[in-house]
Parts: structure tokens; C-alpha cells; sequence
């Protein structure tokens, strides 16, 4: 079973690619980081999570960077909806504490050489930043 980092955004999409993730026989999420993208990246932290409660897994979930590296914030709203999700409700919200810094869970995970491979759905500052600030190790991926 192949181990992975899922980096995203999670609006409508990004939370329909967990829940493919999720249900994966071939792939074991080892964890969520969030980026701003979608939705802000606390919206986007709190989806993630609804997600995995929802599933009931065991999943940590990593707040990583709130605002682009070199273009403009943009805020799509109209067509995600304030929730990223369509303002649906769809989702229970979830009371666990979201953890913090996911560029420094990604570069510890590479490194380790627990997690080879990062599937990103969203915007890529978290993984630029890791690779900024670690990029011997996050050659290895």
C-alpha cells in the first residue's frame, strides 16, 4: 500500500479526491495538509477534518500557508460558496483541534521516508515552502 500526503484546498473537488483517497485500497493517507485555495485556509482546514470525521478515520489534518507566494490572493466564493463547499451543510462540523505547520509534517514525513509521494490538488505553496526550507530532503520524493 502505497503511503501519501494529500495537499489541497478542499472545496467541492479536494473533498471528493479525500473521499476517493479515503476509500483507496491501493493508497493509505498518512495526512491532509490544507492551503488557502478554494476557500480561506481555516474553511479549508475545518472541510478536511469534516471529511475524515465523517468517515470516521484517523486522519491528522495540517494547516499549511494562508496566502499565495508570488500572485494575488483570489477569492472565489461565487462558486464555491463561503464554505467551499457550496454552502450545503452537507458536512457535520468537527470539534478536534486542527494541527498546526504542514510544511514542517511534510518535510518530517519525507524524511523519514515514511511518505514518498504527495498528491496535490491545490495550490503548491506548501510544497514550495518545504521545498525552501528542506530541499535535500524534499529531493527524495
Amino acid at each position: 500500500m502505497k503511503k501519501i500526503i494529500l495537499d489541497c484546498d478542499p472545496g467541492v473537488d479536494d473533498v471528493l479526491a479525500i473521499i476517493v483517497a479515503i476509500k483507496s485500497k491501493e493508497i493509505k493517507i498518512e495526512g491532509i495538509t490544507t492551503v488557502q485555495g478554494n476557500c480561506s485556509l481555516d474553511q479549508a482546514s475545518k472541510n478536511a477534518q469534516r471529511v475524515v470525521d465523517y468517515f470516521g478515520k484517523n486522519i491528522p489534518v495540517f494547516k499549511g500557508e494562508s496566502k499565495p507566494i508570488l500572485v494575488a490572493q483570489l477569492r472565489i466564493e461565487s462558486v464555491h460558496g463561503k464554505d467551499g463547499l457550496g454552502d450545503s451543510d452537507i458536512l457535520p462540523y468537527s470539534s478536534k483541534l486542527i494541527n498546526e505547520n504542514a510544511v514542517d509534517f511534510i518535510i518530517s514525513q519525507v524524511k523519514s521516508g515514511n511518505v514518498k509521494t504527495i498528491v496535490a490538488t491545490g495550490p503548491l505553496t506548501n510544497i514550495a515552502k518545504a521545498f525552501k526550507k528542506d530541499k535535500d530532503t524534499m529531493d527524495k520524493l
